[in-house]
């Protein structure tokens, strides 16, 4: 449960962050991310779907699922 717990977490954290980056994006005329922002983002965003993607089906093979 700490697992789900610590990938939660590290989501609202990343969540928060692209949002910013959204914002930027779509009201600062000057601002912009960089190209490291945005690939530090990319992969989080993708480390993120593989760990829930291994949680779910850790989960269906427990039997839990539907």
């Amino acid at each position: 449960m700490n697992a789900i717990k610590d990938l939660i977490a590290k989501a609202e954290k990343f969540l928060h962050t692209a949002e910013s980056a959204l914002g930027l994006g779509d009201y600062e005329a000057r601002a912009a991310v960089s190209q490291d922002q945005a690939r530090a983002l990319l992969e989080t965003s993708h480390d993120f779907v593989q760990k829930v993607e291994e949680y779910l089906g850790e989960w269906m093979d427990e039997g839990q699922g539907i």
